[in-house]
């Protein structure tokens, strides 16, 4: 089955790209072969620039879409919602099915403010795809999309073996991973080490890039004990950072359905997180993590102090890896592919 598979630049950092390579990582030697149209650029072009990139986008789409059966658009809210609702129209004037894949981190921001036009473009789909079953309940009962799946990111499984659960005389190691910007809560952690310093417990890992890395830089000459700001990480530096640390933290106030948390649960690490999006379906509150109120300092604080429990540590971190092979790659993947028959029947 030859797709083509419209959307983000896969040298883009984010979680869309890492999600499509997954499952180009998945396709091989399989019914399905990939062709990839990127309608944005990862490094910002400006207005002019990005002008440029679409339109070079049409003439290639125009090229590949005679060759293919199916098209898989990967989609987001806001401006790139109506840029890829361009390229589902032709598709769907050309007789091609559309699956429409949404990895949007501000999706009910965005599609909670029902307007009609938003509604016509999803029902031009032959299927729509989506992160979490109320994101699917919202499409259906708000804009009467009949075909919606909800389809979970995937996970490749890391045979990681964390042999020292201890904490004692040491700190926990508390691990971020992402972008450092606001709306993933690294003000919020910078205000957590300011009060908890004090209190000798933790070191909190700061592992990424952004425009707030100037201010845990700032706070880490003050604190130099509660902070160790690690860089950006891939592959083996990655894989190295998970198995040395003790807990995920991730206190975001937007997001889809991180890869951060399925990575860190792959690799035995029980994860704080706020209970927005797709995480709850990700995390079990208690079970495999905790989760909290985006911007409610005192629960995630509260969070942090369960967790100097070393046995409820263990135990969370044993339910994760149990948790997360529900999402291991292959196993999302085949679930994808019964998408894409469904689809072009």
């Amino acid at each position: 089955m030859r797709i083509l598979v419209i959307g983000c630049d896969l040298r883009s950092k984010g979680g869309i790209a890492s999600v499509v390579q997954m499952f180009e990582k998945a396709a091989e030697g399989s019914c399905v072969s990939y062709q990839y149209l990127k309608t944005t650029n990862y490094i910002h072009s400006g207005f002019i620039g990005n002008f440029f990139i679409l339109l070079r986008a049409f003439f290639i789409f125009w090229w590949k879409i005679w060759g293919v059966q199916l098209v898989h658009v990967q989609g987001s809210s806001h401006m790139s919602f109506y840029r890829e609702g361009i390229f589902v129209l032709l598709s769907v004037l050309l007789n091609k099915p559309v699956v429409w894949n949404f990895h949007a981190s501000r999706f009910e921001d965005f599609f909670g403010k029902y307007s009609r036009l938003k509604g016509w473009l999803l029902r031009r789909a032959t299927l729509v795809v989506v992160l979490a079953k109320r994101y699917k309940l919202l499409l259906e009962t708000e804009y009467k999309v009949k075909k919606v799946h909800v389809l979970r990111n995937p996970a490749i499984l890391n045979n990681v073996e964390k042999l020292d659960y201890s904490s004692k005389n040491r700190r926990l190691k508390i691990l971020f991973v992402g972008f450092f910007i606001p709306n993933k809560g690294i003000l919020d952690i910078l205000d957590l080490i300011v009060e908890l310093d004090a209190e000798c417990r933790y070191l909190f890992q700061f592992a990424g890039k952004g425009e707030l890395e100037e201010e845990i830089k700032r706070l880490q000459v003050k604190f130099p004990k509660s902070i160790e700001l690690i860089g950006w990480v891939e592959g083996e530096g990655k894989r190295q950072a998970y198995k040395e640390a003790d807990i995920l933290l991730l206190p975001s106030y937007r997001e889809g359905m991180p890869i951060v948390i399925l990575e860190a649960m792959a690799s035995g690490l029980p994860v704080i997180a706020t209970d927005i999006a797709a995480i709850p379906e990700q995390v079990n509150d208690g079970v495999t993590g905790l989760l909290f109120p985006p911007g409610n300092k005192e629960r995630l604080k509260s969070c942090l102090y369960q967790f100097n429990d070393d046995e409820f540590r263990k135990s969370c971190a044993d339910e994760a890896k149990k948790k997360v092979e529900d999402f291991a790659l292959q196993r999302v993947f085949s679930d994808l592919v019964s998408i894409y028959k469904e689809a072009v029947k």
